[in-house]
């Protein structure tokens, strides 16, 4: 025989799990281009940059992979700002290919929580500097977006706490 009592009480649960615990895992897939510069610019350089982010360790790894620069890298950086607007480096990316003129990295940062609070609010942009473009040859804004199960169980109790109201 159904509960609805149990299965509200079961789905109100799973609900503030997810949102007291906070221990939810972000991904993002990004591309990264000249025209998102600030001011654009041309370069025919292209990357993307990917990773995850876990609300409960406060980890985010980012991995970033770029070719097409027509001068040798300096340096990579995630960046606080939003779209449009320069900011400050939040933290150094570290290249790790012989090529002078790709970007390979494979990062891992433990965030403080204002760092979360910018990176969740999509105020951070990943940033390669090259001798010809050091101030940026290529940027792109990072978007987290919440894993699918994280929602999956935020609807369910929703759903809960509605189909409850209506009885």
């Amino acid at each position: 025989m159904f509960n609805k009592r149990l299965f509200t009480g079961v789905m109100l649960a799973c609900a503030l799990s997810v949102l007291s615990a906070g221990a939810q895992m972000w991904h993002f897939h990004d591309p990264l281009s000249g025209s998102q510069e600030v001011p654009p610019n041309s370069s025919p350089a292209t990357g993307i940059a990917m990773g995850t982010y876990d609300q409960a360790t406060r980890t985010l790894r980012i991995m970033v992979n770029a070719s097409g620069f027509q001068s040798n890298l300096l340096f990579g950086h995630i960046h606080r700002g939003a779209v449009g607007v320069n900011g400050p480096v939040v933290f150094f990316l570290n290249n790790t290919s012989s090529d002078p003129r790709v970007w390979t990295s494979d990062d891992t940062f433990t965030l403080t929580s204002a760092q979360e609070a910018d990176f969740l609010a999509g105020l951070w942009y990943v940033n390669l500097h090259t001798q010809v473009l050091s101030g940026g040859e290529i940027r792109g804004q990072l978007n987290p977006i919440p894993e699918p199960a994280s929602l999956v169980f935020l609807g369910a109790g929703v759903a809960g706490l509605l189909w409850r109201r209506r009885k």
